[in-house]
């Protein structure tokens, strides 16, 4: 029988275990980067995010909401990111707790459309598990008004 040069008894090996090394690597390095990629991102975010607050919250407060709109859509285009800003729910009734207006960020928290809820009392478009989900909290004035935190 013809024996094997030592160098085809070795080589096989040799190249499984390079294969295997070289994919571990790869397998180690693409999922660092991404771990550093969404760090560095959410800390630009976190940045983004510091930077305008102090602009709306004036705003925020004077319940000048078509300027907050007007100010999030120019300042989203000038730095390329998408600004989304939550505004508190406002539901205004009267004095037999029915709906007479109700702002869009409460349409959307209760899964609800205006033009449904008009008129309707506050009892039956509002449920308690859906106060627990959308956090409203009911404050009681002069004006009657429903209003979310």
């Amino acid at each position: 029988m013809k024996r094997r040069p030592l160098f085809w008894k070795l080589y096989p090996s040799f190249v499984l275990i390079s294969f295997v090394s070289l994919l571990a690597v790869t397998i180690i390095a693409c999922l660092s980067f991404k771990t550093f990629h969404y760090q560095q991102r959410e800390l630009d975010l976190e940045v983004r995010a510091k930077l305008i607050k102090e602009e709306f919250a004036h705003l925020i407060q004077n319940e000048k909401f078509e300027e907050i709109q007007d100010r999030a859509e120019k300042l989203g285009e000038d730095s390329n990111t998408r600004i989304t800003i939550i505004l508190p729910c406002v539901i205004a009734i009267d004095t037999n707790e029915r709906i007479l207006r109700i702002n869009s960020s409460a349409c959307q928290i209760l899964d609800i459309t205006k033009i449904e809820v008009q008129g309707m009392a506050v009892q039956e478009v509002i449920r308690n598990a859906e106060l627990a989900k959308a956090r409203i909290v009911f404050i009681e004035t002069r004006y009657g008004y429903w209003t979310g935190n």
